[in-house]
């Protein structure tokens, strides 16, 4: 699909502010920035914006990149559109400096989501819990 047939499908260049357009706007925002190399201009265009609210958004991705609900949010988009920078598939969460590759993000948020935990430390911690039960099955 291309990236204005999906912006419009996904009504994304509408005037809402709810927060889970807003995450999946900006982390467009970011992947036309990143990978397809796009002006601000021409990206707040395909949103029906001006490039100051692109640079905006840009400076509110990072910020927003380190809340639970982001990933909750731009899963779909996550998934469609992967954003590769120099730091090759790594992503970071819950504002700790610890990175994580895409396969053990998604594996945090799939036991957080099949153990319906609150946050992704919670399911951190449950699969460090899990790997040390099952060392003192293997020890014994």
């Amino acid at each position: 699909m291309e990236i204005q047939e999906y912006i419009q499908s996904e009504q994304l260049d509408g005037k809402t502010r709810r927060r889970d357009i807003f995450y999946r706007r900006i982390y467009l925002f970011k992947y036309l920035h990143v990978m397809e190399k796009m002006t601000l201009t021409s990206i707040g265009k395909l949103f029906n914006r001006d490039h100051s609210t692109v640079i905006h958004g840009l400076k509110a991705f990072e910020n927003s990149k380190l809340y639970d609900d982001f990933m909750d949010y731009t899963r779909k988009e996550f998934e469609l559109f992967k954003i590769n920078t120099f730091r090759r598939d790594l992503y970071t969460l819950n504002r700790t400096p610890v990175q994580y590759s895409k396969e053990q993000f998604k594996t945090i948020v799939d036991v957080r989501e099949d153990n319906n935990l609150e946050t992704n430390e919670e399911a951190i911690k449950f699969i460090i819990d899990n790997y040390e039960k099952q060392n003192a099955k293997n020890l014994a």
